[in-house]
């Protein structure tokens, strides 16, 4: 009877140590992992805030797009702050478009852009010299590309301080997990919109190299694409501040990231901990980074931990333990691995 229980406890462990090297990206796994954000009690960075346009600001100002003078003048409060954040884009032409680029032009102001796999946009050579002025130099290192690319219209990309690619891509069952660093267009490489924002914001340039982030003195782990797992807080914990009051607010020396988060009109993101506005992507990236909280990953760990699920019930094999009691071993250390799993992923980031 005892050997009837050991040999399957001891094949899924072994099955377990077989999907591991073959590295399959499944949705239970995945969900396991999503499991530990629940015990994320890091708080963001206090010097990050997002202001949205929301439903509040739908009601004041009409439906999404506004009036471009509308939004300049509302923009112009953000002139103290460290960078401006723009998670959006002016693609098309309009007879205000002069009052809103005065207003970037006043600001620290990185501008997004995203890439398509069709054209829909035509883009000339000085729009390419602009946009080729926010590149970063990276040589070597895989990164996803995109064959065209929306961009805001000439005379706002004039006036953005540096522009960054907002583009970010969901795991196979829908949910951000984790960040893209870099993409290439045009055969060079541009930066994501956190990455510039980190950039502008210590005034230091970054490296890319053997799947790592290097900015201010910072190393920072990245998957084999490139990718930084995101590190989300509970969401109650972000700062937020609705468009329609950024003039009661002094946002001196802040990172202030604005964009939309109203259905309908921008890309809700689903999420481990949720349906979230989109920019909190890049408000948890940038975060995680100063913070200095976010996820390390260890993929020996993983491993170590399939291993003792093996190795236990190997010396548990010729012991004269009643089944029961086994069973109730098996169980307390399953407990136990969860426990440890928790604990090192609240207290090391792992």
């Amino acid at each position: 009877m005892i050997k009837k229980f050991y040999l399957p406890f001891f094949v899924f462990n072994l099955f377990l140590l077989l999907i591991y090297f073959n590295n399959p990206i499944t949705k239970l796994s995945l969900q396991i992992d999503d499991f530990y954000y629940k015990f994320n009690s890091h708080n963001p960075n206090k010097n990050i805030v997002f202001v949205q346009i929301g439903e509040k600001s739908i009601n004041k100002f009409g439906r999404w797009p506004w009036d471009r003078e509308v939004l300049a003048k509302n923009l112009l409060y953000l002139k103290n702050a460290k960078v401006v954040v723009l998670d959006m884009v002016f693609s098309e032409k309009t007879k205000k478009d002069s009052y809103l680029a005065t207003a970037i032009g006043e600001l620290p102001a990185i501008c997004g852009f995203f890439l398509r796999k069709k054209a829909t946009q035509t883009i000339n050579q000085n729009m390419l010299d602009i946009l080729l002025d926010s590149t970063i130099d990276i040589k070597n290192g895989f990164f996803i590309g995109g064959n065209y690319a929306e961009i805001n219209v000439e005379n706002i990309l004039e006036n953005c301080t540096l522009n960054a690619v907002f583009s970010t891509i969901a795991d196979k069952d829908g949910l951000f997990r984790d960040y893209p660093v870099a993409f290439t267009y045009r055969n060079v490489v541009f930066p994501s919109l956190g990455v510039q924002t980190l950039r502008f914001y210590f005034t230091k340039e970054i490296d890319i190299r053997n799947h790592k982030l290097i900015i201010d003195n910072l190393t920072i782990p990245l998957n084999n694409k490139n990718f930084l797992k995101l590190n989300y807080y509970k969401l109650n914990k972000y700062k937020i501040i609705p468009f329609t009051e950024i003039k009661h607010y002094n946002f001196k020396n802040k990172i202030v990231i604005v964009g939309l988060s109203e259905i309908g009109v921008s890309d809700i993101k689903s999420t481990p901990i949720g349906q979230i506005p989109g920019p909190l992507l890049h408000y948890t990236f940038i975060s995680n980074i100063l913070n200095k909280d976010f996820i390390k990953q260890y993929k020996y760990l993983d491993l170590l931990f399939v291993l003792i699920g093996i190795i236990v019930p190997l010396l548990l094999k010729n012991r004269n333990i009643n089944l029961i009691i086994r069973l109730s071993i098996y169980f307390v250390l399953d407990i136990l691995f969860i426990v440890i799993a928790i604990l090192i992923y609240k207290f090391f980031n792992i």
